[in-house]
């Protein structure tokens, strides 16, 4: 590696670090301009480029491993004392706090606002970097298509801004194929392409063309890159030219060649790097300003996808803002893998005795008899219960507080033998269409296994039990009888086959359902994920169930771009009808 001058910042390296699939929704909103506004959502085909930090230990500067590994302490360092550090030259950093970085970012927007058209030929390869399909929304349709055969007749490319994942960009909007493509202007990249994104045809009368024509003629300009800049990238560098000429670098500590090769930070990124040591047993590590004891951190708890108990730590540290309050003042059953997922597991009710004394409890019934259980209402008590190896954190449907008012209706979907998710998510819809006429709104999110579960908001403290119970069965049992070769509501495994079972019996002041945002124990960390309808006519209509399956490597992009989605859930207040 070439060495690097202190004195001066050299180019933004970028990265690729997501397993995102191609062809994921990742955005939607409009692209507008002029009067038009026409509703769409992004797919994602590439990952995305970012400024490169490498991980530091945060006590003395030291590069980490892909394990988190400090060679120089012997042990796996907790996230909570990692920090971002910027390499200028050999061993030589610019600590970036996530609070600048957070300063620095553009406020989200949904809409892709097209500037000027230009044409298609004078924007270089060069300038383009990461390519979406755009795909039109329900509605949008017709000026979707339109906009695409006027683009594609008159060899025109919309130049456009908007924020993607905590940066702006400048994009380029052109027709491919019937469909409209987006790329980020950077650097050439090949562009991924599918006959699936157009549209069906669409009847279009000669004056809307006119009309189309004339607009895009009026804004037609010559291409300029160096009217567009990456606003966010140039403030990073200028944070770091600052940071640089204060003389606000660290330098990570001289070390011997470990024996058995590799220097210092040279870990494999998998199983600990001949010369690591035996990692320490034990940590302990301050969350919200609690003192928190974190144990066996490099425990295989997923051991064909080599998943430890650090990276589930690290999964529910990040996602903590998003579940904490789904989570909030419910009694949380943890369901516990001591020996990872494929060892035995056990349920704990009971809040242990040996808990912190700053976890939140409360007294709730169970069969009649008092009980004092956990409520997860900070990080600290998530990441102590996660350090308990309860990878599946389930809560019931009403708050500790008032246990008999639930505050939503759940429909649990489990498919029976011989059928499988896609038959959950047609029934899904079709529940959905049912409670729509009901004047209902409701939600979706994967079971992080092989079903789905819909829910309906309720939010009020009147709402009971009984009135949940006996709505969901009603539901249940006219969708059987609308639909009995696909749904059944009994719960004898005779009846299920080829079916969706509907379990209305979780409506039940002693039911848990898995939090959402909460692993589950499989052979992958899946997680309960909300979706999008959109996503599930998706996966329906490209006969794919994978795209009913989110990873947790998903999970937390989607989170850190978008928020929850499944917040809804919380917010809105709806009246059941009588059945």
């Amino acid at each position: 590696m070439k060495e690097r001058s202190s004195k001066r910042i050299p180019s933004v390296s970028s990265e690729n670090t997501s397993d995102e699939p191609a062809l994921h929704t990742i955005w939607s909103g409009t692209i507008s301009f002029s009067l038009v506004a026409i509703p769409v959502q992004l797919v994602k085909a590439v990952k995305p480029g970012r400024v490169l930090f490498r991980m530091l230990h945060g006590k003395d500067y030291s590069p980490l491993s892909r394990r988190m590994y400090c060679p120089r302490e012997n042990k796996i360092v907790h996230p909570h004392e990692i920090v971002r550090g910027y390499e200028i030259g050999p061993d030589a950093y610019i600590v970036v706090t996530d609070e600048e970085l957070e300063s620095l970012t553009p406020e989200r927007s949904r809409t892709i606002e097209i500037i000027e058209f230009v044409d298609v030929e004078d924007v270089d390869t060069i300038y383009y970097d990461h390519p979406y399909y755009v795909v039109p929304l329900k509605g949008g349709e017709k000026a979707y298509q339109l906009l695409a055969r006027v683009m594609s007749r008159t060899g025109k490319a919309g130049l456009a801004k908007f924020v993607l994942a905590e940066r702006e960009y400048v994009v380029a909007v052109k027709s491919v194929g019937g469909a409209l493509a987006l790329s980020t202007l950077h650097y050439s990249q090949e562009i991924l392409l599918s006959d699936d994104i157009a549209p069906r045809h669409e009847k279009i009368g000669s004056e809307e063309k006119g009309r189309m024509k004339k607009i895009v003629k009026e804004m037609v300009s010559d291409f300029n890159p160096k009217m567009y800049a990456d606003e966010r990238r140039n403030k990073i560098l200028k944070l770091l030219e600052k940071k640089a000429k204060k003389g606000l670098t660290v330098e990570a500590p001289q070390m011997a060649e470990a024996e058995g090769g590799g220097g210092p930070c040279q870990g494999t990124g998998g199983e600990h790097a001949q010369g690591e040591g035996t990692p320490v047993k034990k940590i302990v590590a301050e969350v919200s300003g609690k003192k928190l004891s974190l144990s066996n951190l490099e425990k295989d708890l997923y051991p064909s996808y080599g998943f430890t108990k650090a990276h589930v730590l690290e999964y529910y540290r990040r996602i903590a803002p998003f579940i904490l309050p789904h989570l909030k003042n419910r009694a949380l059953t943890l369901k516990r893998y001591p020996d990872g997922v494929d060892g035995k597991f056990f349920f704990e009710k009971r809040c242990p005795a040996h808990r912190p004394s700053w976890v939140a409890t409360a007294k709730v019934q169970d069969q009649g008899e008092k009980m004092t259980v956990c409520l997860a209402n900070d990080p600290g008590t998530l990441l102590w219960v996660e350090n308990l190896a309860s990878l599946e954190l389930h809560v019931p449907l009403a708050r500790a507080f008032s246990p008999m008012a639930p505050d939503y209706v759940v429909f649990d979907l489990d498919p029976g033998e011989g059928a499988g998710q896609l038959d959950c998510a047609r029934v899904a819809l079709i529940i959905r269409d049912l409670l729509s006429e009901l004047g209902l709104a409701c939600h979706v999110k994967t079971s992080g296994k092989k079903g789905l579960h819909v829910y309906v908001p309720l939010n009020r403290k009147e709402a009971t039990f009984g009135q949940t119970a006996s709505f969901s069965k009603a539901t249940a049992e006219a969708l059987q009888r609308s639909y009995p070769d696909m749904v059944t509501s009994k719960i004898a495994k005779e009846h299920r086959k080829k079916k969706v079972f509907i379990n209305w019996s979780q409506n039940h002041a002693s039911k848990t359902m898995v939090c959402v945002y909460s692993l589950r124990a499989r052979e992958r960390p899946l997680v309960s994920f909300p979706l999008t309808w959109e996503e599930l006519q998706e996966s329906l209509t490209r006969d794919d169930p994978n795209k009913l399956k989110v990873l947790h490597s998903e999970a937390v992009m989607r989170l850190e771009e978008s928020g929850d989605s499944f917040g809804e859930v919380l917010a809105r207040k709806q009246t059941l009808p009588y059945l």
